[in-house]
């Protein structure tokens, strides 16, 4: 019997990293998760704020950003106004695409 595990087709990598890709329930709405693989296997993910354009590396720090000067991170989205958007070109996605995210009153959304 052979110990060698066996090896994954490109095609199955990128399916592995889509299925990484799909933001987790604590992150905000409006936040955007990119996902990358390293040269050396180790998945990486990176969330960024769509208002302050922060963007970190880990759980904590994005809950430790959120939690902490809460009263500033409000003041932040009362004065993105109704029509305000945020537009980003992704490696992950479509040549050409950009994923806009959208705030307005109390709800974010991405188009």
């Amino acid at each position: 019997m052979d110990d060698k595990a066996p090896i994954a087709t490109i095609e199955e990598e990128e399916e592995d990293i889509e299925a990484l890709a799909e933001a987790p329930d604590w992150l905000p709405d409006g936040w955007i998760m990119e996902v990358f693989r390293a040269k050396d296997g180790t998945i990486n993910r990176y969330y960024s704020s769509p208002i302050s354009n922060h963007t970190f590396s880990m759980k904590s720090e994005v809950l430790e950003y959120l939690f902490s000067e809460t009263d500033e991170r409000i003041l932040e989205l009362k004065e993105c106004g109704v029509e305000n958007t945020f537009q980003r070109e992704n490696e992950w996605l479509p040549k050409g695409w950009v994923m806009e995210v959208r705030a307005g009153g109390d709800k974010m959304y991405k188009v």
